[in-house]
């Protein structure tokens, strides 16, 4: 075979490399780069969803603004069954507490608490949303 020959076979490449492709997809099923794509199916039938929120003085805050957090147990900070796909969010708030707990009452601190903002979608369209708590304690502005 020569040079000049093989622009002739491209088109070929194409249709070999997509089956070798998809024969890996079938062997490997859900390894990343190679997917079959199942790990994501369950989110086509959601009607809700959960976003981790922080509060702080009864205001939605950012948890990195707060440090010296007392009555809060990090193990508590997990989605549990909620339809999340910030997992890493949960992971980054459970490990800021456990690494910025206060060693003694704070003087100053805020009435803090972590969960999730559910939102769901009605039969009619309509958007509902509600808040659940997962930890409450207290924490000092930075």
């Amino acid at each position: 075979m020569t040079w000049a020959e093989l622009p002739q076979l491209l088109p070929w490449w194409g249709s070999i490399f997509a089956a070798l492709y998809f024969v890996a997809a079938m062997w490997f099923e859900d390894a990343f780069v190679i997917s079959t794509y199942r790990m994501y199916s369950p989110t086509a039938d959601r009607s809700e969803g959960a976003v981790p929120t922080f509060f702080a003085a009864g205001v939605e805050a950012r948890m990195i603004d707060y440090d010296r957090f007392e009555g809060i147990d990090p193990t508590g900070i997990r989605w549990d069954n909620f339809a999340c796909s910030h997992q890493w969010m949960v992971h980054e708030a459970r490990r800021w507490v456990e690494e910025h707990l206060a060693q003694r009452p704070e003087p100053g601190a805020v009435e803090v608490v972590w969960g999730f903002r559910v939102f769901k979608v009605t039969d009619a369209g309509e958007v509902l949303e509600t808040f659940h708590p997962m930890v409450s304690g207290r924490a000092v502005r930075r």
